[in-house]
């Protein structure tokens, strides 16, 4: 009677490295910059004992989105390029639960220093809260490269939400 070892090797080994090359949940939501800048907030709230935030892809997709309208209207604001208010461009997620947002500018030479980003935002009492809310559950992260005025850069945005 012939081995099976054999077959079970040529079944099995390419299944086990399909699955130790796929992306975890976390990659595919976020770039390494992005979860960077998730990483650190999530440190500074451990500090606080406040619950680690868990990456959304809804909201990091809004947060993207919201990034490159700021590029494309030239201001780092909550409200859309075209006046739309935070509220109405959150209100899918602000019916289930509170929502909040931070924005940042990053200037080239420091686009790649999420510490930098997160240390603006904590040295600011607004965003800091925001950061630091305790009944916020989720964050997504989104960041756009290009030109705020004459200055290129990363404008990002981080949005929150406790459901």
């Amino acid at each position: 009677m012939p081995s099976l070892r054999p077959l079970l090797a040529v079944l099995i080994l390419p299944a086990l490295l399909l699955l130790a090359a796929a992306p975890s949940a976390s990659a595919s939501i976020h770039d390494a910059f992005e979860q960077e800048v998730v990483t650190k907030i999530n440190a500074l709230r451990d500090e606080q004992g406040l619950q680690p935030l868990r990456s959304s892809r809804k909201l990091a997709r809004m947060a993207s989105r919201h990034s490159r309208d700021q590029l494309k209207h030239d201001k780092l604001t909550h409200d859309g390029g075209n006046g739309t208010p935070f509220s109405v461009r959150m209100a899918s997620i602000a019916k289930r639960g509170i929502v909040g947002e931070t924005v940042g500018w990053l200037p080239d030479g420091l686009n790649d220093r999420a510490d930098a980003l997160v240390m603006m935002w904590m040295q600011s009492p607004g965003h800091r809260a925001q950061l630091m809310r305790p009944r916020f559950r989720k964050i997504g992260v989104g960041r756009w490269y290009g030109s705020m005025g004459m200055s290129p850069g990363l404008a990002v945005t981080a949005d929150f939400a406790s459901r």
